[in-house]
């Protein structure tokens, strides 16, 4: 469901495909990638009880439950049961072509005189990588002068 409703928001494709993260400080998520029903067969297997949140049965709750109950199964039967493994299978190409984007924007940023970037640079890169260093350097002014928080948590929203 973060997929949809990353995709309704207009993310980046990176953004849109990335998933959850299994480790974002301060949060560690280690079981996040195992099927659920794994999960469960662990827990009838040692005596233990699963546990559900009854809140997310209810479509009324919010986008993420609607999009959770009545958006995924439909898509999930289209896929014939195999919705996740294939948006797995994007979320790591979608990996792969960050760390593209992450080392283009790293040349790209390393290109800075005195703090300044050459605009020639700037405007040679990929619009992908010009994107990430926007990112960059807007979280880099909003880290060091708050006057830019605000706007660049706006700009953040969208992604």
């Amino acid at each position: 469901e973060l997929f949809l409703l990353r995709l309704a928001r207009g993310a980046r494709l990176t953004k849109v495909l990335g998933g959850m993260r299994m480790r974002k400080p301060p949060f560690v998520r280690p079981l996040l990638r195992e099927p659920k029903s794994e999960l469960r067969k662990y827990l009838e297997d040692n005596n233990e009880e699963w546990r559900d949140d009854a809140s997310n049965a209810d479509p009324s709750y919010g986008k993420r439950n609607r999009a959770r109950l009545e958006v995924v199964p439909p898509l999930d039967a289209l896929c014939e049961g195999g919705l996740s493994s294939k948006l797995d299978n994007l979320r790591r190409q979608a990996e792969a072509v960050q760390a593209w984007i992450d080392a283009e924007a790293d040349t790209v940023l390393a290109a800075r005189r005195s703090g300044a970037l050459p605009l020639a640079t700037y405007r040679e890169a990929p619009e992908p990588v010009r994107l990430e260093v926007l990112d960059r350097l807007a979280a880099d002014a909003a880290a060091t002068d708050g006057s830019y928080a605000v706007p660049y948590a706006v700009l953040c929203d969208a992604d």
